[in-house]
């Protein structure tokens, strides 16, 4: 069913999907951030048969939603279940995290955070709360107590979930020389912190921002959730300063003190 206008003749694969090389466009037609209609990850598949490729497979970074939500489709086909309810049933149950889902939850939706959007004159509403028909690409409900539960397993190695050949190999960046430290893993994004490895992902939801950071080789990680929107900068700063502080107590020298923010002065804003 997946058969974008692909020029270059080249097959999409799977990782390249996974590490937004596959060319595809950003967000699908349908299924996106402004489309209300809660529609299926097949009919979102389906409608991005009417584009075509940005770039040709493999050649070059395009951030695309719309790939991570195909890789989705793809497990819930070979599968033969709903992705949501796969990914709990294989994944969030055995880590015990037990208040994340992808498809809403009932008994768990009336403890949702209720979230805002503002904008820069002072307006402030509620953000809207229909579901995607990209899922796969960043709809889970979560916690910060569940993702420490995700990190956890992620510092045993995968305990029973994932051999750890298969994390070093989701935090290898990928079609990069070989020995580049930074880049794009499968899942995961690479980079550094205070000379150490440091691997995560953030995301952005109508009304939310979310940051996870963890540094493997130490077995340090943290995880921000804001509700507000527009606030990833905020949460990057928040995980940075966390990652910091637990640096200081390891190697027992005094914690930093925290840094907010002010506003520009009067000679640079001119």
């Amino acid at each position: 069913e997946f058969r974008p206008i692909n020029p270059s003749g080249k097959p999409i694969t799977l990782r390249q999907l996974m590490t937004h090389r596959s060319g595809l466009l950003r967000e699908p037609p349908l299924g996106n951030y402004f489309d209300p209609h809660n529609l299926s990850l097949a009919q979102m598949v389906e409608s991005l048969n009417t584009t075509e490729l940005v770039y040709p497979p493999e050649t070059k970074v395009k951030y695309s939603n719309a790939g991570v939500a195909v890789v989705g489709y793809v497990l819930e086909k070979t599968q033969g279940e709903r992705f949501g309810t796969y990914v709990r049933r294989k994944v969030l149950e055995p880590l015990e995290m037990k208040r994340s889902f992808f498809e809403p939850d009932p008994k768990l939706m009336q403890d949702v955070a209720k979230a805002i959007m503002w904008m820069l004159h002072g307006r402030e509403f509620a953000a809207p709360t229909f579901e995607l028909g990209m899922a796969p690409a960043g709809c889970m409900y979560s916690t910060v107590l569940d993702l420490a539960k995700f990190l956890k397993v992620l510092a045993k190695g995968g305990e029973g979930l994932l051999q750890q050949a298969t994390l070093e190999e989701m935090w290898r960046p990928q079609f990069a020389p070989q020995g580049t430290k930074t880049g794009i893993g499968l899942g995961f994004f690479i980079d550094s912190h205070r000379g150490q490895r440091r691997i995560g992902h953030n995301g952005a939801m109508y009304g939310f921002a979310t940051e996870l950071a963890y540094l493997p080789d130490l077995k340090l990680g943290v995880v921000v959730a804001i509700s507000c929107d527009c606030a990833n900068p905020v949460a990057h700063q928040i995980a940075g300063f966390a990652l910091d502080s637990m640096l200081a107590v390891r190697e027992g020298k005094k914690v930093p003190d925290f840094r907010p923010t002010a506003p520009v002065s009067d000679e640079w804003r001119r």
